[in-house]
């Protein structure tokens, strides 16, 4: 998630000015992986909000391990990646 608060930062051209984030643990660590399962934060800068979420945990029997998804949706137009 680093990577993509950092090019957001880029994209805007401005840092974060405050963040609130939340996170679940519960299965890795149940397997002796210390990490989160889940987090989500909301990072807010001058003129904007923007959500981000990072989890590292699939569902049994999907079809990849790894998904990555960036949509940065503005007045003047959107930005999709996957």
């Amino acid at each position: 998630m680093s990577h993509s608060v950092d090019l957001v930062c880029w994209l805007i051209g401005q840092p974060p000015r405050s963040v609130y984030a939340w996170g679940r643990r519960g299965l890795l660590s149940s397997r002796g992986i210390d990490c989160w399962d889940t987090i989500q934060a909301l990072v807010q800068f001058e003129t904007c909000a923007v959500t981000f979420e990072s989890s590292w945990v699939a569902p049994s029997g999907s079809p990849s391990v790894v998904d990555a998804l960036f949509n940065l949706s503005f007045e003047g137009g959107q930005i999709n990646c996957e």
